[in-house]
């Protein structure tokens, strides 16, 4: 289930494209809100419009984005309301996927898991933020697919990518509040692992309600409840991310656009 650092060749270009543009928008670079820009696309990356297009509908498919009718893709908003909704929604579904993960997930599994968060503890120890969140993503996903539902996998995992922004944001603020949350969510892994491999049902439960809640009540600390919005921090003057072709130059020099 963790990602596998792939050579360039074995990328198509719409997974380029895909890839490169989840990145800005996990990391905020392209805000929420702010306005896809399709031709900028196609001169930034080089490409033509059907691997770009390709890449809007996957990330549209993935809930990060929203298409207007008449204007066209945006980077989709989560306010407070929103949150509120994912946070009430995992734990209701969690509560399946957890209890069931008791039973289908296998000993390598479990073991990928740890492996897991103790390359997630290195990431954040060297504050390598993107890595942390989407290490973070890969834990829970990994749960997630064991289940053998297909249905109850798809909700989750489109949960998850909402996630991975607020965990960006969370693990990417400088503050002492926040690091001790993020080292007690890993510590919270570690005992919803071993509650797996003592087939533990409650204890991982017990658990793994906690993180969820842990989680929320850091989510609630960022903006203002009162006017429904989340502060996510911005980056340049508030123009739309995608416009500015200098943010694309680290993976121009990685090989990654052509």
């Amino acid at each position: 289930m963790t990602r596998q650092v792939s050579s360039k060749n074995s990328f198509s270009h719409s997974d380029k494209a895909y890839w490169n543009l989840k990145r800005k928008i996990i990391t905020l670079e392209m805000e929420p809100g702010a306005e896809i820009n399709e031709a900028a696309l196609t001169r930034v990356f080089g490409l033509g419009r059907t691997p770009i297009r390709e890449a809007l509908f996957r990330l549209l498919s993935e809930d990060l984005l929203e298409m207007r009718p008449g204007r066209g893709f945006f980077v989709k908003h989560i306010t407070f309301k929103d949150a509120k909704d994912i946070f009430d929604t995992l734990l209701l579904l969690d509560k399946i996927a957890i209890t069931s993960a008791v039973n289908f997930l296998t000993a390598d599994e479990i073991n990928e898991l740890s492996q897991i968060n103790g390359t997630l503890k290195g990431a954040w120890q060297n504050r390598e933020y993107l890595k942390v969140a989407l290490l973070n993503s890969d834990f829970h996903r990994l749960i997630y697919n064991s289940v053998n539902n297909s249905f109850l996998c798809s909700y989750l995992n489109n949960m998850q990518n909402h996630l991975d922004r607020l965990t960006y944001m969370s693990v990417s603020e400088n503050n002492d509040r926040l690091r001790c949350h993020f080292w007690q969510s890993i510590k919270e892994h570690k005992e919803i692992i071993e509650a797996f491999r003592e087939k533990n049902v409650a204890r991982a439960l017990e658990v793994n309600i906690q993180h969820i809640k842990n989680f929320h009540r850091t989510i609630v600390g960022f903006g203002d409840i009162s006017k429904n919005e989340i502060n996510f921090y911005t980056r340049g003057n508030g123009e739309s991310a995608v416009l500015k072709e200098d943010l694309f130059s680290d993976e121009k020099e990685a090989g990654y656009l052509e």
